[in-house]
């Protein structure tokens, strides 16, 4: 289940570069992005919100159970959600936001599934 999860967030990743590099690119983001939309999208960019230099392996090879894996594979899920809905606030292309937001219902499942497997273990 987390290689699978695992190669979906690949295709998060690919995806997301297509539409930064592609034709569309230009119209991703709102140039005048302000306010705090504008902010959290710099801490990102910057690795306040997201640490882009960490190794998660490391993190979850410190989880003493099948249970701590699942918790923390749920908290990177729900730092996914909040940086895609903050994303989504700050595009101003339609075909490009719609994108967005399929992943981020994407992102909404693994938590489901996650959860669910995290509950089966009683």
């Amino acid at each position: 289940m987390l290689l699978d999860l695992a190669e979906m967030e690949e295709r998060h990743l690919k995806i997301m570069s297509q539409l930064r590099h592609g034709p569309a690119g230009g119209k991703l983001l709102l140039g005048a992005s302000t306010g705090d939309v504008a902010w959290y999208l710099r801490a990102i960019a910057d690795g306040y919100v997201f640490d882009l230099e960490s190794d998660p392996s490391g993190e979850l090879g410190a989880a003493s159970d099948a249970r701590g894996v699942l918790r923390k594979a749920i908290d990177l899920e729900k730092d996914s959600i909040v940086f895609y809905l903050g994303l989504s606030e700050a595009i101003s292309d339609d075909a490009c936001k719609a994108v967005v937001e399929a992943i981020l219902k994407e992102e909404m499942r693994h938590i489901t599934d996650l959860s669910e497997k995290l509950a089966s273990l009683g």
